[in-house]
């Protein structure tokens, strides 16, 4: 519309233009509520123009977008008071939603996360945050979330709009990894990392209780001979059959741990010293029983090497280790020369049993 400013006087511009004016003063109205935080807006730039849609006219929007979420989602009063929720959020609670809506938010917290959740409310008043915490269940189990809040303002009002995240599947995956990082896969027993961080604390426990140690490095006599000759598929049955018998000698508070390759450990707490020809002696017995049931085609032996724990001195676990592995090739080294030499004997009886002895005649 094309208005001549000159010939026309202020009365005709309003007359000609009241619809015109009748909008801006609705924006600059809505405008003034906005800043003022009496209600949330969002523009909106569509066939119809450019337009600001206020809570009242976005309303189901919003509703839809929260309900839509895979979290559950919350607004709070700044004393804690459930303000609104939606459906994730009671069915992360395992509660009714209308039980939640209007409940206290402390009526979910696990009693030992409180105070942690009242630190996080204070906090949120002014800035983001976040932090895993543990909501109580109706019949009193836990279930672990992250908490995310940040301030809000509604109808000029100061809120505080909570994000809460389950965590139990997270969880679980994360002790799944934390436990393969720790078990050896092929014997189930621990591996070198997680022999070293559990028998770490025994040793702090020892230096407690001042209870006597025994650190066994074990290794499979004849590994590399299994493996060429017979296959590396029935070199893991014999490291299978290893950690089973040494399952079978040692108690379930003893730490059996695979190191790797050939090489076993166990740290056994003991009554005596003098337990360590018993502990040798029902290895023996182990491996004896399991030669005996014959459904291998080789025979098991394990050469071991025992140190004590001082728990005066406070040996670096590497060093336990260290020792026990040099006292364990002494005791292989020992034993090979005793099969060479029991070898050697069995082959001049042999020889001498073959013999012919020509008696003089008569």
């Amino acid at each position: 519309m094309n208005i001549d400013r000159r010939n026309k006087t202020k009365q005709e511009l309003w007359t000609e233009n009241k619809e015109l004016w009748a909008r801006l003063a609705e924006f600059e109205e809505t405008m003034r509520a906005i800043r003022a935080g009496e209600v949330d807006a969002f523009f909106v730039n569509d066939s119809k123009g450019h337009r600001v849609v206020t809570l009242e006219g976005g309303e189901s929007a919003y509703r839809v977008l929260v309900e839509a979420m895979n979290e559950g989602a919350a607004i709070v009063e700044e004393d804690g008071i459930l303000f609104f929720c939606n459906k994730r959020l009671a069915t992360l609670l395992h509660a009714p939603l209308e039980t939640v809506m209007g409940a206290s938010l402390f009526r979910f917290v696990a009693p030992v996360d409180e105070a942690k959740v009242k630190t996080l409310l204070n906090q949120a008043r002014i800035d983001a945050c976040a932090s895993d915490i543990s909501f109580l269940l109706e019949d009193g189990t836990t279930t672990p979330v992250q908490l995310s809040l940040s301030p809000m303002l509604i109808h000029g009002a100061p809120r505080i709009g909570i994000v809460a995240t389950d965590l139990t599947e997270r969880n679980k995956a994360q002790e799944e990894l934390r436990r393969l990082s720790l078990v050896d896969e092929l014997t189930g027993l621990l591996n070198r990392r997680g022999f070293l961080t559990v028998a770490q604390r025994t040793l702090t426990l020892a230096h407690r209780l001042e209870g006597p140690l025994l650190l066994i490095f074990a290794d499979l006599d004849g590994m590399k001979f299994i493996n060429d000759t017979i296959g590396h598929r029935e070199g893991d049955h014999a490291l299978i059959d290893t950690a089973q018998i040494l399952k079978k000698t040692y108690r379930d508070s003893d730490i059996i741990a695979r190191l790797g390759g050939d090489e076993f450990t166990v740290l056994a707490m003991v009554n005596s010293r003098r337990d360590t020809a018993l502990l040798a002696a029902r290895l023996q017995a182990q491996v004896d029983a399991h030669n005996a049931i014959g459904h291998r085609p080789y025979q098991i032996s394990i050469s071991t090497g025992v140190v004590p724990y001082d728990t005066e001195k406070r040996q670096p676990l590497e060093e336990l280790l260290a020792l026990a592995d040099s006292a364990m090739y002494e005791n292989k080294r020992r034993k090979h020369q005793d099969a060479v030499r029991d070898s050697a004997i069995r082959s001049l009886a042999e020889q001498r049993s073959r013999r012919t002895i020509n008696l003089p005649g008569l």
